[in-house]
């Protein structure tokens, strides 16, 4: 082959980003997905404050007349205050008769020797099972935190880039027939699109992902990724339903209009 005589491999189909997400996969069973980005910050203008009329001059309180002292009351005979009468304490025996003494039950023991002993259980059980050798900062632990499915939280988060970084790679994986990673892909973009909150100025994100699953050439018609998205339009279509971006695919036409009318046909409408 041409590769084995000049040993270079030529992809011409697929970002070098998306590469490493794929060679990261063949080493380690998974990939990590791009960060989100920022939108930029749009600059409002402060308001100019209403202009204020000179406040009038206030003539000087007249001071009031000082209060006079009020008279001292005559000091009478001390009194001691009065103690508060303690009354004994009586219990009832289980025959209703009152008696002084109060004898501890034997089930009481047997409580607090049991208690004694469950704590001394937990502390067996957290000596055991609280134990950690894997820390947070562990290199195996900055991996699978680099695995996880990001979640959005604040309206001005693009994930545009994370979304088409699991679209292109399904794409490579199609052309080279790598199942197990279109399996994959599926599942974390799938995951991605379950917590994705999906503000009304985030519909976008999700039109371009539909644009490009829609226009792939690598991409076949009824393909599950396809109707992944699909489905996921459905589900949010009370949000979607009022954006310019959604309209402006429908007057595209092609194969999305066609898989969203048998959506809507058998679900919506």
């Amino acid at each position: 082959m041409k590769e084995a005589k000049t040993r270079c491999a030529e992809f011409a189909h697929i970002e070098v980003d998306d590469f490493v997400r794929f060679v990261e996969y063949c080493y380690r069973g998974d990939y990590a997905c791009p960060p989100c980005t920022k939108d930029p910050v749009k600059e409002v203008p402060a308001p100019c404050p209403p202009p204020s009329d000179p406040a009038p001059e206030l003539a000087p309180p007249t001071p009031e007349p000082a209060p006079e002292p009020e008279p001292v009351p005559e000091a009478g005979p001390a009194t001691e205050p009065d103690e508060p009468e303690v009354l004994p304490e009586v219990r009832l025996d289980g025959w209703g008769f009152g008696t002084s003494k109060v004898k501890k039950s034997p089930l009481k023991k047997k409580k607090s020797a049991a208690s004694g002993e469950s704590r001394s259980k937990v502390k067996l059980s957290l000596l055991f099972t609280g134990r950690k050798y894997i820390e947070n900062y562990s290199p195996k632990s900055r991996i699978l935190e680099s695995f996880k499915t990001p979640v959005n939280h604040f309206s001005d988060e693009n994930f545009v880039p994370i979304f088409l970084a699991h679209a292109r790679l399904y794409s490579f994986a199609a052309l080279y027939m790598v199942e197990p990673l279109k399996t994959l892909v599926l599942s974390k973009l799938h995951d991605t699109l379950k917590n994705f909150k999906l503000f009304h100025s985030r519909v976008p994100d999700i039109i371009v992902l539909a644009q490009y699953v829609y226009t792939d050439e690598y991409i076949p018609e009824n393909d599950e990724i396809r109707k992944l998205v699909i489905a996921y339009i459905g589900y949010q279509i009370d949000t979607i339903k009022d954006s310019g971006e959604f309209r402006d695919l429908l007057v595209e036409g092609g194969q999305f209009v066609d898989d969203f009318w048998i959506l809507a046909r058998k679900y919506i409408i």
